[in-house]
């Protein structure tokens, strides 16, 4: 019914209900999320020569003997204008593949709220079942969860080595070239384009994974070096993950993963560790 034409008909307040329950007023379906849990480990008791894993550690997470090299920077402005709004620009390079990588990601921390109560706000920012072109995520550390909705886009780049990325001349013209609609009319029409297009570069990053298995579940342990907080120096960041489909099989496993860790003293940190933080730090 159409809401206007109604109120010459109806009672006011039978006619806002009536409107309030139409199908364009009502709240959206929410996404459907995979899991990714990610726990901290303690490079010194973890990593051997080389900064790679000791043969403890490559027994405990069956670990096979090849590794994956990433690189990954990540761009903002100077004052972080993208990640106080709750977006991250970041641009990487998987050993293997050939184009680059470009992930425009909207991030929603829980905090103290349910899963639902997130879902349902990430549903009101337009990031409902109908967005096929974001893919939901929960990130699921030991103290924290996010909701991230992730768009990538791969862009081939002449002239790059293996594991090269684009200069920052470049990367900050194909991340302005390639912005998608949500990120480039947020706040006002252009204004996250021209952040990225006067971006500065934060990185870029080394990092180095390995697949691994435990009782069946698919694990990755990887290996970021990082500036250190000085600037003079890096540091070896370890996170070991695993996905999921669903929110109970994630909670169950993450409790096995760290059932496991208990029984190797040392090797599990208790707090959360957060790369990009850190990046958007240091760098």
């Amino acid at each position: 019914m159409d809401c206007k034409r109604a109120r010459s008909m109806l009672p006011r307040l039978f006619v806002f209900a009536l409107c309030l329950l139409s199908p364009s007023a009502q709240a959206q379906e929410p996404v459907t999320p995979d899991f990714e849990v990610k726990f901290p480990l303690n490079p010194a008791m973890v990593l051997g020569a080389g900064q790679e894993p000791t043969p403890s550690a490559r027994e405990a997470f069956g670990l096979n003997g090849s590794v994956t090299k990433l690189r990954m920077l990540f761009l903002d402005s100077k004052n972080l204008s993208l990640h106080n709004a709750g977006w991250d620009v970041r641009v990487r390079k998987i050993e293997g593949m050939q184009d680059v990588e470009f992930t425009y990601k909207r991030r929603y921390p829980f905090g103290e709220s349910s899963l639902a109560t997130i879902l349902a706000q990430a549903a009101r920012g337009g990031f409902d079942a109908r967005e096929k072109k974001y893919k939901a995520q929960v990130e699921w550390g030991l103290n924290k969860r996010t909701l991230s909705l992730a768009r990538k886009k791969l862009v081939k780049v002449g002239g790059l080595d293996a594991m090269e990325l684009p200069g920052p001349k470049k990367v900050r013209e194909l991340s302005a070239d390639k912005i998608p609609d949500k990120l480039n009319h947020l706040e006002a029409a252009g204004w996250a384009r021209k952040i990225l297009e006067d971006a500065k570069v934060y990185g870029p990053v080394r990092g180095r994974r390995w697949a691994g298995e435990l009782d069946g579940l698919a694990l990755d342990f990887e290996v970021w070096d990082i500036l250190t907080e000085d600037g003079q120096d890096y540091e070896p960041i370890v996170e070991l993950s695993f996905k999921a489909g669903d929110e109970n099989k994630a909670a169950s496993k993450k409790q096995d993963l760290i059932d496991a860790l208990s029984h190797h003293q040392g090797w599990l940190l208790r707090n959360d560790i957060l790369k990009t933080e850190l990046i958007l730090k240091r760098y």
